[in-house]
C-alpha cells in the first residue's frame, strides 16, 4: 500500500471575494461578517478591528468563520480584517464597516 502526500496549499478565501468590501448598517442592527477559507493545512481565521482587538461585544461563530456584533453602535464602525493563515502562507480581506445613526 502506497501513501500519498497531500500537497500543501496556501489559504485562499472562498467567501468573500476580492480584497475589500463595504458594509453599511444602521445603528442597532446586527453586523454579520463571514470569512470562509480553504487550504492545507486547514487555515486558522483571525479577526481584528484596525490593529486592535475586537470589541468585547463581538462573537465568533462557526469555528471563527463568522463575526457578529448585535445592536451595533457608531463606535463599532471602522476597518475589520479577516486573516486566514496556515504554515504555507496567509490571505486577508478587509471589511469597511460604516454605521449610520437612525
Amino acid at each position: 500500500m502506497e501513501a500519498y502526500a497531500i500537497p500543501e496549499r496556501r489559504p485562499s478565501l472562498l467567501v468573500p471575494s476580492g480584497v475589500q468590501s463595504e458594509v453599511r448598517l444602521l445603528k442597532g442592527e446586527e453586523l454579520v461578517l463571514e470569512c470562509i477559507a480553504e487550504g492545507f493545512p486547514t487555515p486558522v481565521i483571525e479577526w481584528t478591528k484596525r490593529t486592535e482587538k475586537l470589541p468585547k461585544r463581538a462573537n465568533l461563530k462557526n469555528y471563527g468563520k463568522r463575526l457578529t456584533i448585535n445592536n451595533i453602535e457608531e463606535e463599532d464602525d471602522g476597518k475589520y480584517t479577516c486573516e486566514a493563515r496556515n504554515s504555507v502562507g496567509d490571505t486577508v480581506h478587509y471589511f469597511n464597516v460604516m454605521v449610520e445613526g437612525k
